[in-house]
């Protein structure tokens, strides 16, 4: 498929008129996002496999970033790509972070990860390690985390798991308390059919003087 095709692949309600796709919006999306990317390209109509390995991974970001999203996950977001592309690449990631966009990169390369993380969870086994926020972030503390034999800090992950079990045991509760309070409401409308009534509120929240 072409350049401007797989930029507009994850925008085809946008840049369509009913079921019938609008050629005219899709070359704009299309264009907007090589110019905002900077995605070299002769033609947005050529094939996206004629383009270099850093330009058809700023077309698979283009595609997304065309949905403004609030959230991106970036799995090893510049594997096989050359250093300048790689900057690039890293230089849009640290833009999408200015402008609010939550972006989660997962990668395998310990400088990149250090390079575009605010925070960084270490997998070692299939569980969670360890977290590292800020200056607790280096090459030497991650690999603490991430070799075999080592007993990481995990008071953080227990503290966050905790804390999460808390506020989810108190919305439950707090939940359990309203279905309590509804089925006692409807228990005593059945017993008393007046309960409803407009003399039984007027009784009930304001009482006329005896």
């Amino acid at each position: 498929m072409s350049v401007e095709e797989n930029l507009s692949l994850a925008s085809l309600q946008e840049v369509s008129a009913g079921p019938f796709l609008n050629k005219a919006k899709e070359a704009r999306l299309a264009q907007t996002q090589i110019d905002a990317l900077g995605i070299k390209t002769p033609s947005p109509e050529m094939p996206v496999e004629s383009l270099s390995g850093g330009n058809q991974q700023k077309v698979l970001l283009g595609k997304w970033l065309a949905k403004t999203p609030r959230m991106l996950i970036l799995d090893e977001p510049t594997r096989g790509v050359d250093v300048g592309a790689k900057t690039e690449v890293h230089r849009l990631i640290g833009d999408l972070k200015a402008q609010g966009v939550a972006v989660i990169p997962i990668s395998s390369e310990l400088p990149e990860v250090l390079a575009l993380s605010d925070r960084i969870f270490v997998m070692r086994e299939g569980d969670i390690a360890g977290e590292l926020v800020g200056d607790e972030a280096t090459q030497e503390s991650v690999l603490e985390l991430a070799l075999p034999g080592k007993q990481p800090d995990r008071r953080p992950v227990r503290e966050a798991r905790a804390r999460r079990r808390v506020n989810r045991a108190l919305h439950q509760s707090e939940f359990g308390v309203a279905v309590l309070l509804l089925l006692t409401v409807l228990a005593v409308s059945l017993v008393n059919p007046r309960f409803w009534s407009p003399a039984t509120s007027a009784t009930c929240c304001w009482p006329s003087p005896r």
